[in-house]
């Protein structure tokens, strides 16, 4: 019990006080102020902040039909941080749209999350293994993987989607041990995990496919019953809102091209966004489902951890923006990670010769994704030196150096970075 409150502070405490904020002026700045807004102004519009002059328009920021300004980015998560801004905002008065204020939040915030994961987490282990075990794998696999990275001390949409997957995971995972669960809170959880990040259909949809494929009816229609009346909410909201049925963020990264088996090299592969380069632990992962392929069809569940996972991949592989912008590491594959959780706690309860693997690969891990990560500016700026590249609709650039050893996050140093540099400006006179 000793062990579990100290790695519970560990996983509070370290975003806090381990690094400077690297993304958290990024994609995640809005959606705190945002949930000010709903307090202070009664809409998530930003307007009366950008008259006052408390906000500048960031490249975040889009109009509605009727000129007035919102951020881009889903509002579940902006509207799920309300009672969290009120807390910061009414009693330690703390200001949004003050940057050192927002950074503060953010890393508070993440800290937070990354203590309910590893609850989470460490309750699904216990299906698997004892109590220290349980801890160990819980906590190695947290610190060992990209689930941190660029996550640590920034609330970017996945980090949510992150937290109400895992959640919905176990939930299914006792429906599989107890043959009970509760539609209504899963059906609303569902929505939640597509209201904050709008991938999170892909894992609205296999949960849906899961419950009709267990012939349990009755569960099966009371939670798309309930997910499709929170979606009709939705629709009605976002037209009051933004007079347009569907925000734009639910059809923004509906762009798609092919690049063949390049593609899949570079999520798997990349040095600045490879899934195994970042995550070494998963090769237990993988070794695991092909040694162990033909015994799926007898655990329904891990084949639904399977299909999360490539249905998630397939996507990215097809995506224009596969890399993720600024990021370290593979920042858009984080919500995969429950997923593969599992699947890595089936594979080290079918072989537990594995398990010393799994410690020395989820080490190294935790180097890469914690260590280097905090400690290794050079490796946050490749995104800097790799964007200068950026031109609007051309992304061939870009995506030539993410999937370049050139541009090695890992072993990022001023003398690579130089380097970098130097062959970045003989790509600009292509």
């Amino acid at each position: 019990m000793i062990l579990k409150f100290v790695l519970l502070a560990l996983l509070g405490v370290i975003p806090l006080i381990t690094t400077d904020i690297h993304y958290g002026g990024g994609d995640p700045y809005y959606g705190p102020i945002d949930a000010q807004s709903i307090l202070e102004n009664g809409t998530i519009l930003l307007d009366d902040y950008i008259e006052s002059g408390r906000i500048h328009i960031g490249y975040q920021l889009r109009k509605t039909r009727d000129g007035r300004f919102y951020n881009k980015y889903p509002d579940g998560t902006s509207i799920l941080q309300i009672p969290f801004v009120a807390i910061a905002h009414y009693i330690f008065k703390m200001d949004m749209t003050e940057r050192r204020h927002n950074y503060r939040f953010q890393k508070i915030m993440a800290g937070i999350i990354f203590i309910l994961i590893f609850l989470i987490f460490y309750r699904i282990s216990r299906l698997y293994f004892d109590e220290r075990k349980s801890l160990l794998i819980s906590f190695m696999f947290i610190w060992g993987t990209s689930m941190v990275g660029s996550n640590l001390a920034s609330l970017w949409t996945h980090l949510m989607l992150m937290l109400l997957s895992t959640l919905v995971i176990y939930m299914l995972l006792i429906y599989e041990k107890r043959a009970t669960i509760k539609p209504y809170i899963l059906g609303t959880i569902l929505f939640l995990t597509f209201f904050v990040r709008q991938t999170g259909v892909f894992l609205v949809i296999s949960v849906f496919i899961y419950l009709f494929l267990k012939r349990d009816f009755r569960v099966f229609f009371k939670t798309v019953l309930v997910s499709f009346i929170f979606f009709l909410l939705y629709m009605v909201y976002n037209y009051l809102v933004y007079k347009t049925p569907f925000s734009l963020y639910d059809t923004w990264g509906l762009r798609f091209h092919n690049y063949g088996l390049r593609n899949l090299y570079c999520l798997l592969t990349s040095p600045t966004r490879g899934l195994f380069v970042f995550n070494p632990v998963l090769l237990i992962t993988a070794a695991g489902v092909f040694l162990y392929w033909k015994e799926f069809p007898k655990h329904f569940r891990y084949l639904l951890m399977l299909w999360i996972t490539g249905i998630i991949l397939m996507v990215s592989y097809f995506w224009t923006a596969w890399w993720g912008g600024w990021a370290y590491g593979p920042r858009l594959l984080v919500e995969i990670f429950p997923g593969l959780f599992v699947l890595t706690l089936w594979v080290l309860k079918r072989n537990p010769n594995l398990f010393r693997y799994f410690l020395l690969l989820s080490i190294a891990g935790l180097f890469i994704n914690f260590v280097n990560s905090v400690k290794n500016k050079y490796a946050h700026d490749i995104n800097r030196i790799v964007y200068t590249l950026y031109s609007p609709g051309d992304y061939s650039k870009i995506e030539w150096f993410y999937c370049s050893w050139e541009a090695n996050q890992i072993l990022a140093s001023p003398y690579t970075n130089r380097v970098l540099e130097r062959r970045v400006e003989m790509f600009k006179d292509r």
